[in-house]
């Protein structure tokens, strides 16, 4: 958790955001941790928690003194999903169904998507939407379920606690997988992925395995996770430019997609424009000629070239 990796000495370089109700956020040195924090219900997505989310992922990206993100989990399990016992209430409540959805209602009223027309155009709504344009490593603890998956899929990398397990039991509950099954395709074999699709809850992947599939970079014993995610953290914050990982991320997930010729085009877009306007690419190779640890600027990452068309 979060709150592992401050100590009394450091309390007041903590930047302490304001209160949520079911996640809690702190910033230390140029470090954010989020920890999702419904552990009596095993850190089952609401709509609340879907809000508050939302909103801590816009604070990371506003925030010019957040390098890198940590998200986590408190308690026995980082995230199992939806929370279907509220999904449960609202059908019972007569708040999602098919006249709903026709109607324009709310379709599925948990995570306050109204109708069909708002999600043909928007979307299923995900926990990992607006997530930060900075590296966001994901600290995985216990059960990592449904949509749980998605800060696994969408995280840049995820390290495991040894108790880690992955599962998505959507199909159980008569729910279609979507896209954190689709996005894992992306990371792991397709016949892995698409057992997890259907076997649901019957088929887990542990720790270990998700390791040997690259679904996680490293595996370490429980009591060490936050501490491990903080070294890697340090680490980054310590000696990357934040303007050639903005650069990188952009680079990395923009070219998903792309066919290669068109990918490598839009690569040299981010590649140019870090190499020959920004700070970093001039104190970079002073910092190494002169053996000393670099001292990265920390510009406004909302750079003009990121609406630039592709290739172009």
């Amino acid at each position: 958790m979060a709150s592992e990796v401050t100590t009394t000495e450091r309390e007041t370089e903590v930047d302490m955001a304001p209160d949520y109700s079911t996640i809690r956020y702190e910033v230390l040195d140029h470090v954010a941790y989020v920890t999702l924090n419904r552990p009596e219900r095993l850190n089952a997505l609401d709509e609340v928690m879907h809000k508050e989310l939302t909103d801590v992922w816009t604070q990371i990206n506003e925030d010019d003194e957040v390098t890198v993100a940590v998200v986590t989990g408190e308690g026995r399990a980082f995230c199992t999903g939806a929370d279907v016992r509220e999904a449960a209430e609202a059908q019972s409540g007569g708040r999602v169904g098919p006249e709903r959805w026709e109607k324009g209602g709310d379709w599925i009223y948990q995570f306050g998507v109204t109708g069909k027309e708002r999600y043909m155009r928007r979307g299923m709504p995900q926990p990992t939407r607006g997530m930060p344009g900075k590296p966001l490593i994901a600290a995985i603890n216990g059960m990592c379920a449904g949509g749980g998956l998605h800060f696994v899929a969408q995280a840049d990398f995820a390290i495991a606690a040894d108790d880690a397990s992955f599962f998505d039991p959507h199909v159980n509950v008569c729910v279609v997988p979507m896209h954190e099954t689709f996005v894992m395709t992306r990371t792991i074999p397709r016949p892995i992925a698409t057992a997890i699709a259907f076997m649901g809850k019957y088929w887990r992947v542990d720790a270990q395995r998700a390791f040997e599939l690259g679904l996680v970079t490293e595996v370490v014993p429980r009591d060490q996770l936050m501490e491990r995610a903080k070294e890697l953290a340090d680490l980054i914050v310590a000696h990357s430019s934040p303007m050639a990982m903005f650069g990188a991320k952009a680079n990395l997930w923009g070219s998903f997609n792309l066919p290669y010729d068109e990918a490598k085009k839009w690569n040299h877009v981010y590649l140019n424009q870090v190499r020959f306007f920004s700070d970093d690419a001039k104190e970079g190779p002073r910092a190494f000629a002169e053996k000393r640890p670099p001292n990265w600027a920390r510009p406004e990452l909302k750079v003009p070239w990121v609406d630039a068309k592709r290739g172009e």
